[in-house]
């Protein structure tokens, strides 16, 4: 049942279109590991005609603020900016932040996704594309977890293969739930 769902999605999945509309990606920050920089990295060698991303952190002192930094100096060319966030707008830490990143925006459509997220070039095209038609007001994507060297990170990307099989028997072409990995909006 799991290979059937998976190739229904699959189907679903490689349709495209030529819908790019500019693109604000918030990006709620809390910490870093050894791949925080790498997938921060990636959103800047996304293959879209206009986009910018917004960093947001809720302390002043989180140590992702150094790495965003980095990106800006590595990246001049993209717009890329960083807000630090302060107090508790929302019961929701992490709701609050976004609340105040939402006022630096510059565009209407949106992209939401955590920060260790590692993207592909083609990212921006695959999950607003689904919105190009107006029945469809969010969309979502499937992730994957890449293992590191611990048992419990072995154990964590396990653990998310599972759940995504969950989703794929679940999929009939519709959902009705978003994954706070990456959110699409207008």
């Amino acid at each position: 049942m799991c290979i059937v769902a998976a190739q229904s999605f699959l189907r679903q999945r490689g349709r495209t279109s030529d819908f790019t509309p500019p693109i604000t990606i918030l990006k709620p920050l809390r910490g870093a590991d050894d791949r925080t920089y790498e997938c921060f990295r990636s959103h800047c060698l996304i293959e879209y005609p206009e986009y910018e991303i917004i960093f947001g952190v809720g302390d002043p002192n989180d140590p992702a603020i150094d790495l965003v930094e980095r990106l800006i100096r590595e990246f001049p060319e993209r717009r890329i900016s960083l807000r630090v966030c302060c107090g508790d707008l929302a019961p929701n830490r992490k709701i609050g932040t976004l609340t105040q990143m939402l006022d630096s925006a510059s565009y209407e459509w949106l992209v939401i996704n955590d920060s260790d997220i590692l993207v592909t070039t083609g990212y921006l095209r695959d999950v607003i594309s689904p919105l190009a038609d107006s029945s469809v007001g969010l969309v979502t994507s499937l992730y994957r977890g890449i293992p590191g060297k611990t048992v419990w990170s072995k154990l964590e990307a396990m653990g998310i293969l599972e759940f995504a099989t969950g989703v794929l028997l679940a999929y009939r072409g519709h959902f009705h739930y978003g994954f706070g990995s990456t959110l699409a909006l207008s």
